[in-house]
């Protein structure tokens, strides 16, 4: 139980501190498709024990990602946990997580989908703000998704969620390809107003 414990005490601490040290992204050329395999390997003996599935929809011949490969790492961590915690109590527990092009080809997509309990309306609307969380007390402090929006939006990046009480969620992480330059003094705080 200590070990638990200090365990749960342990993924408190270091979510205040992403949420609280939001560095900007150290952007370098990633392949996507590399970064879900490494990270997935992390976590993969955690979803064969909760026998929750895998499926790996990755596109071939995507070009390199300008992104911070590091943060890049705890999206996918955060939105494949919190997948894995939303297909909990189901014995065909599945998530897949797809790779793409956007339809203009401007953007790369990340997709991870579940087949889990789902959100209400009001609960998709509410989900990325800080210190918000379905979970029972002790299991999370609700920045998960907040440090996760933080990291998406600093990389020009933008997500969206689809879900319904039953029917699972899906997340749709888009990240352009071509980095945006910081434009001139004063005109850099325009698009951050969201939620």
């Amino acid at each position: 139980q200590v070990v638990s414990e200090t365990s749960r005490v342990g993924r408190i601490v270091s979510d205040l501190l992403s949420f609280s040290r939001r560095s900007k992204p150290q952007r370098g050329p990633a392949d996507l498709n590399a970064l879900i395999q490494r990270t997935l390997s992390l976590v993969d003996h955690k979803l064969k024990l909760a026998n929750i599935a895998l499926d790996l929809r990755l596109a071939t011949n995507l070009p390199q990602l300008p992104c911070d490969a590091s943060q890049m790492q705890q999206v996918i961590l955060n939105l494949v946990m919190n997948a894995a915690e939303a297909t909990a109590n189901r014995h065909d527990g599945r998530i897949v997580v797809e790779t793409r092009l956007s339809a203009g080809g401007q953007s790369m997509e990340l997709l991870i989908q579940d087949n889990g309990e789902g959100m209400t309306p009001e609960v998709v609307k509410r989900i990325f703000d800080p210190f918000f969380t379905t979970k029972p007390d002790g299991k999370g402090v609700g920045l998960g998704l907040a440090v996760l929006y933080g990291i998406v939006q600093a990389h020009d990046g933008d997500v969206e969620v689809t879900s319904a009480p039953g029917q699972g969620a899906t997340f749709v992480v888009s990240l352009p390809l071509n980095h945006k330059q910081p434009a001139e003094a004063g005109a850099g705080s325009a698009g951050m107003a969201r939620g």
